[in-house]
Formats: C-alpha cells, structure tokens, sequence
C-alpha cells in the first residue's frame, strides 16, 4: 500500500509529455467564443433579463435627466433672486413706495446715509495723508540740504588737514635729514677733539709737525661747527613750521569734528521724524481701509434689503412704468421653473 502511494506522489510530481507541450492557442479563444455564444443565446431567450437590464440603463438616463433639470432650475433661481435685487434697487432709486416696503427702504436709507459719512471720513484721511506726505517730502528735502551744506562746510577743513599732514611728512623729513647731519657734526667735532689731545701727548711728532696738524684740526673744527650752527638756524623754522602745522591741524580736527557731530545730530533727528511721519500715515492708512471694509460689508447688506424689497415689490406689484419690466420678467422665469419641475414630476412616474 505504501509503496502504491509513492508511486502515484512521485507520477504526479513529473510533468506530462502534454503538459510540457501545452494546448494550442486557437483552443483556448474557440472555447471562449463558444461562451459568448451561450451567454448570448441565453440573453435573447431570457425575457425578464432584457427587461432588467433595459430598465437599468432606462433608469440611469431618468436620473441624468432629472439632475440636469435640477441644474436649470437653480440657474433660474439664481436668475430671479438677481431681478429681484435689481427690481429692489430700482424701486428704491425711483423712490417707488408701498405700505409693505416701507421698513425696508428705511433701513436702506439708513444704510446710504452710514456709507456718506464713511465716504466722507474717507475722503478726510486722504486729505491727511496728502498733506502729511507733503510735509514728509518738504522736511526730508530739507534736511538733506541742510546735511550736504555741513558736509560742504567740512570739506576744506577735510582737506586742508590732508595738505598739512603731507607738509607735516615732508617737514618732519627735512628736520630728521638735519639732525642726522648735526649729530654728524657732532661726532665729527668729538674725533678731532680726540685728535688734538692725542697730538698734545704724542712724543714722537716734532712740535713744527703738531702744529702743522693742529692748525688742520683747528680749521676743521672751526668749518664744521660752522656747518652745525647753519644746521641750527636753517632748523629752527622748520621746528615753528612743524609746531605751527601740529596746531592748525588740530583747529581744523576740532571743526570738523563739530560739523560730524552737527551732521549725526540731524541724521539722527531725520530718523525718529521719518518714523514719525511713517507710523502716523500708516495709522491713517489703516482706519481709512477699516472703513472701506464698512463700506463692502454695507453694499453686501444692501443687496440682501434690495432682494428683500424686490421680493415684496413682486408679491404686492405696485404699478410703474420703471418696474413694470421686472414683473413680465420674473413671471417669466416663474412660468420656466413650474414647467421644469414638472417634467422632474414626470420622470418620476
């Protein structure tokens, strides 16, 4: 028995010749075509079936109908609540008056009256604005010039300090260049002192040879103390030019240094008035737009008492020429909405 179940597992597990081979493809699409032919047979025999499925796609196309119907009627509703506001503004522009409307064309009349005085607040900020942007324009003008006027007035004493710290360079050269060549001459005048003394004590020079050498010294010493003494007066003046310079130099920092404190005082005054100017036109700015949002949100009230007034007008019909127009038209749309509706009636049936 085992040995009976192992062979029928291991038959089962190897594929087949036909199975390796697979069945050819005109098989499989004539036994689908076969099923097509069968549902259809059985489609054209089944009555209750046909009906069914053409009671579905019959009622599909009703609900279509009927939502499209539904779509006219809210376009000619919309239509009519539009004449009625119109019908309304006209009655109230015409001054057309009904015991029944009365309230409404009050309250209209308020609403007109509140937007006038907007209007005119409105027109009062502007005013302000203008006036301050004016003003905001004019002292910003102003105060430039005045900040280019110090700063025209600073400019010489500018450049004037950069003329004295090039003549302070060039001074302070010349005087360096003398004290190098004093300090020479100095040293030049210590050597030949040294010179002089070693002659006095040196034995073995002849005294017609020391005094040969001696008078050379002599006449040397006597040339460059000559030279450091000219040194000296040619120096001095530079030394008066240089401590004149140091304090024109210094007069002219002092005045600049005043019109720089001049031109920050006004830069910073400029600042705290720009700001000044800018928060009091913004704060204008932003009441005159709170009350233009008044102003839509009372046109947007005004439309609801127009369609309100419109309404009432139609239930009463009072007689004008100026609104007679409004009736023909909205019966109109009247007629096309009860004929709307009752094609939905029959669709429903």
């Amino acid at each position: 028995m085992k040995a009976f179940f192992n062979n029928l597992v291991s038959s089962l597990q190897q594929p087949s010749e036909i199975t390796r081979e697979g069945l050819p493809y005109w098989i499989f699409w004539l036994l689908l075509c076969v099923i097509l032919l069968l549902l259809l047979f059985i489609f054209l025999r089944d009555k209750d079936l046909r009906q069914r499925i053409n009671s579905f796609f019959f009622g599909a196309r009703r609900r279509i109908a009927r939502m499209r119907l539904q779509v006219k009627i809210k376009k000619e509703n919309q239509n009519k609540i539009e004449l009625f506001k119109e019908l309304g503004n006209k009655t109230w522009e015409a001054g057309i008056s009904h015991l029944q409307t009365k309230r409404i064309s009050t309250e209209i009349s308020a609403l007109e009256k509140k937007k006038f005085l907007n209007k005119k607040e409105i027109a009062k900020h502007s005013s302000d604005i203008k006036r301050l942007e004016k003003e905001y324009s004019e002292y910003k003008q102003n105060q430039e010039a005045q900040i280019k006027e110090q700063e025209e007035g600073m400019k010489p004493h500018q450049d004037n300090m950069v003329k004295i710290k090039e003549k302070e360079k060039q001074t302070e050269k010349e005087l360096k260049n003398m004290k190098k060549e004093i300090t020479k001459a100095e040293r030049d005048l210590r050597n030949y002192e040294r010179k002089s003394h070693k002659l006095d004590t040196n034995t073995k020079l002849s005294e017609i040879d020391k005094n040969v050498k001696k008078d050379e010294l002599k006449k040397k010493i006597r040339e460059t103390t000559k030279t450091k003494e000219d040194l000296e007066q040619k120096m001095q003046p530079l030394v008066e030019e240089r401590a004149k310079l140091d304090k024109d130099r210094k007069e002219d920092n002092k005045t600049v240094e005043a019109f720089e404190r001049k031109i920050r005082a006004l830069k910073e005054e400029e600042k705290r008035t720009n700001q000044r100017f800018e928060r009091d036109i913004k704060k204008l700015q932003r009441k005159q737009e709170h009350i233009k949002n008044k102003n839509q949100d009372i046109e947007k009230r005004k439309l609801v008492h127009f369609e309100n007034l419109g309404k009432k007008m139609n239930e009463v019909r009072v007689k004008d020429k100026a609104i007679n127009a409004f009736y023909t038209q909205i019966d109109k749309i009247d007629k096309t909405i009860k004929d709307l509706k009752e094609q939905i009636q029959s669709l429903s049936q």
